[in-house]
Parts: C-alpha cells; sequence; structure tokens
C-alpha cells in the first residue's frame, strides 16, 4: 500500500491522477482488495527467498498468502527470476490485459 500511496504524491500529474484512480476504484474496494495483517502473511521457501529482491518479496509473500492465481508485473527481472517456478504463475502486465480485455 505504501507505494500506491506515494504514486499519489508523484511530480508527474498524470501519475498521480492514475494513482488516485487506483486508490478510489480497487484497494477502497473489498470485492478486489484483500488487505493483510502482518500476522496472515506467509512465509516463502528459502530458495525462493534467496531469488526475489529485497525490494518484491512482499509480493511473492502476498501471492503466496491469499493463494492468488497469478502474478502480474511489469518487472521484467523479476518476471525471469520467478517465471520459471512451476508453484508461481507470473504474467508480465501487458500480456495479462491483453488476454483479459479478449475474454471480456
Amino acid at each position: 500500500m505504501g507505494k500506491a500511496y506515494e504514486l499519489m504524491k508523484h511530480g508527474n500529474p498524470s501519475v498521480r491522477t492514475l494513482s488516485k484512480c487506483l486508490h478510489d476504484v480497487i484497494l477502497r474496494d473489498l470485492e478486489k482488495c484483500q488487505l493483510l495483517d502482518k500476522s496472515e502473511v506467509k512465509s516463502i521457501p528459502e530458495d525462493l527467498r534467496g531469488l526475489v529482491p529485497q525490494e518484491d518479496l512482499y509480493l511473492v509473500e502476498t501471492f503466496y498468502s491469499v493463494g492468488a492465481s497469478a502474478l502480474v508485473t511489469t518487472d521484467r527481472e523479476l518476471y525471469k527470476l520467478l517465471s520459471t517456478d512451476q508453484n508461481m504463475s507470473i504474467r508480465l502486465r501487458d500480456d495479462f490485459l491483453k488476454d483479459y480485455l479478449v475474454s471480456l
């Protein structure tokens, strides 16, 4: 949540607008956003923990904690690191959106 709130103060007006939209449309909607208490966050396997950059650990921990069907990211390096993990479905944002929008 911290990253989302920081973007609301971004210097670029377009980024601020999109961040506020994210907050209003998704983060405040309990059907679209699940907030976890720290006690609900599951630890990930040590071998995986060693692969994931520290700043991205929360994404993988959240993926496992909520039983997500996919992790969607714009981070190509994270995608490369995790795309070979059999226990995780990771998608690049643009690829995910193409498939998602076609399915509507």
